[in-house]
């Protein structure tokens, strides 16, 4: 049996079934991906021996390697041989052969989701889910929780760079987790705290239509302890739905409720804002990244600490020194008098969110490089999207991301989403290849490039950031 490397506690209940005394070699389909490889990391942490599969290598799968994981490139049915456990991400097929192989063996099969709401079992668990800003969210609190000496354990969705890396078990007793409302994934947590950041039409091509997304909204607040808290923010009447089957008390913030913003003042590439919390206390944040989106994260984060008992002051000290995670708002490089900013935004209120905080920034010219994410996506908002880029001087669409087998027969391309926002200055490019190629030939001093999305646009992005530092 393998014992927890902090507490000397079996682990064997995180995995269960025939195998639960002598499970110790896990392996993990998708293992190259943010998610799983956070999981990974967590589980080398906890003594087991890892192993994995992905179809390509990356530097998730080079970094646990060093850690001591074995993973091979490519699925194979022989990978699976003698492991005690398969986890496996939301990507993965029912066809792939690892999952078969494991099914032929009797060896537990656990979903990405199932791993997570065990783990978060083990500790007390706090869970940011939303449609908007709950990556950054949920780095915040992980990073306020470490400088306030608590050292959680957290998985997030993108590397922190503060806190080198997205996921760690910790020897503290909190676990911070990213909850995914795609896939449902968010309904296999019973967290303590439960924090959503917003709601808002989104994964519609999942849910199918806005209610039973709400619906799965309700459901999460339902699982919350009923000894713990709901944090929500306080927008829009699909928020005040969502709250409405929490069994325990219910916390608000935003423009009104018990924890508000006042005096906010954009400074560049920074913020300053005044956090009021329920008492009426008041404490003043200097942010190190911009946005008005930004600072009522920081706001939502502060409750959130402050709720497992940190001083608001002390949240207030470690997020001036938050630099923010990667590809959200992450400014690559400045040269030749060119600001490159890579930016994961990929639904319409992002956008335009991402577009009002580049505003701030004074340049010339606000360029906005924009890769929509999924034809589903892009056809249900594409009034709003057109809209959204209002902000912006120049605006360049590339051809749409649409991972496989995620999505029907839909036709539309990038091509109607420029036609949408119109103007002279709006241009479309089949691939990143032609983007890139526009920028080069068109790019002036002055200039601050936006690039956005959530797909590969992010080879983008890096490219230019070398381009001009060559």
């Amino acid at each position: 049996m393998i014992l927890d490397q902090e507490t000397g506690r079996p682990l064997s209940s995180l995995f269960g079934g025939p195998f639960a005394a002598t499970a110790e070699r896990v392996h993990l389909i998708g293992i190259g991906g943010m998610a799983l490889s956070g999981i990974a990391r967590v589980l080398l942490e906890r003594g087991y021996s890892v192993s994995g599969s992905d179809v390509s290598p990356s530097s998730y799968t080079d970094r646990l390697v060093e850690s001591g994981a074995a993973i091979a490139i490519g699925h194979d049915s022989a990978n699976v041989e003698d492991a005690d456990a398969v986890v496996f991400s939301a990507a993965i097929g029912s066809d792939n052969p690892e999952l078969r192989r494991a099914a032929e063996l009797g060896i537990p099969i656990i979903r990405r989701a199932e791993i997570v709401g065990r783990l978060m079992d083990e500790k007390s668990g706090i869970a940011v889910a939303g449609t908007h800003g709950k990556t950054t969210t949920t780095a915040m609190i992980a990073l306020i929780l470490d400088r306030a000496g608590l050292y959680p354990g957290y998985l997030i969705g993108a590397e922190s760079r503060d806190l080198g890396g997205n996921a760690r078990w910790g020897a503290g007793e909190h676990l911070v987790v990213e909850a995914d409302e795609y896939d449902s994934a968010f309904l296999e947590y019973n967290p303590d705290l439960a924090l959503i950041t917003y709601v808002e039409p989104d994964h519609l091509d999942y849910f199918g239509s806005v209610e039973n997304m709400v619906d799965a909204y309700r459901a999460f607040a339902g699982r919350v302890h009923k000894d713990g808290t709901l944090l929500i923010r306080d927008e829009g009447p699909l928020a005040k739905s969502v709250a409405t089957d929490a069994s325990c008390p219910v916390m608000w913030f935003g423009e009104e409720g018990d924890w508000k913003i006042e005096d906010y003042q954009p400074a560049g590439w920074s913020s300053e804002f005044t956090v009021v919390g329920p008492s009426g206390a008041a404490h003043r944040v200097q942010l190190a990244v911009p946005g008005l989106h930004n600072a009522y994260n920081a706001l939502a984060a502060t409750a959130a600490a402050e709720e497992v008992g940190v001083d608001p002051r002390v949240s207030a000290r470690a997020l001036a020194e938050f630099s923010g995670v990667d590809r959200r708002f992450q400014l690559l490089a400045q040269a030749r008098g060119i600001s490159v900013v890579e930016e994961y935004s990929h639904h319409p209120t992002e956008v335009r969110a991402s577009i009002r905080a580049a505003r701030a920034i004074r340049s010339e010219r606000l360029w906005v490089v924009f890769q929509p994410h999924l034809r589903g996506r892009t056809e249900d908002f594409m009034e709003e999207f057109a809209r959204s880029f209002d902000g912006a001087d120049r605006v360049t669409i590339a051809e749409i991301f649409s991972p496989s087998g995620r999505e029907g027969d839909s036709r539309i391309s990038g091509r109607d989403l420029a036609a949408a926002i119109g103007g002279e200055t709006t241009t479309f490019h089949p691939t990143l290849d032609g983007c890139f190629r526009e920028i080069q030939d068109s790019a002036r001093d002055g200039d601050l490039i936006l690039i956005m999305g959530a797909g590969d646009i992010n080879s983008l992005s890096r490219s230019v950031a070398d381009w001009l530092r060559t």
